[in-house]
């Protein structure tokens, strides 16, 4: 298991994406920052299927909590470099411009940023 980012050159990583050179993994810990660039065999732009492979022992993936909650719940994924976190994740829901936003719109948003932020706590 690594001990630190420097650590993760060691290991095979699931990268996001379709770039070739991988993606880069931006970790920050006590004011510290480490930045690891994640180009090995795999990419994918799934990240239900990168979960499933680091599940299967097949590489460390960093991915959204919303994604791998329930697997690091049963015990099929285990956190790695913990106390490193990557920058919050940003999700945007998008719709037109309204003079007065639209009830079934309200309400799905208002649904969605709920259940994102009660049923999937960092």
């Amino acid at each position: 298991m690594p001990q630190s980012p420097d650590d993760l050159s060691e290991y095979e990583l699931l990268a996001y994406g379709g770039e070739p050179a991988g993606e880069s993994w931006e970790l920050r810990r006590e004011g510290n920052r480490s930045v690891t660039r994640a180009c090995g065999r795999v990419r994918a732009d799934s990240g239900d299927l990168l979960a499933e492979l680091a599940a299967n022992g097949d590489g460390i993936a960093l991915l959204p909590r919303f994604i791998v909650a329930g697997a690091l719940a049963s015990g099929r994924l285990a956190p790695v470099l913990a106390e490193w976190r990557p920058d919050d994740l940003w999700l945007t829901l998008y719709y037109p411009p309204y003079e007065h936003l639209p009830l079934r719109v309200a309400t799905f948003s208002n649904f969605f940023e709920t259940y994102l932020t009660e049923s999937h706590p960092l």
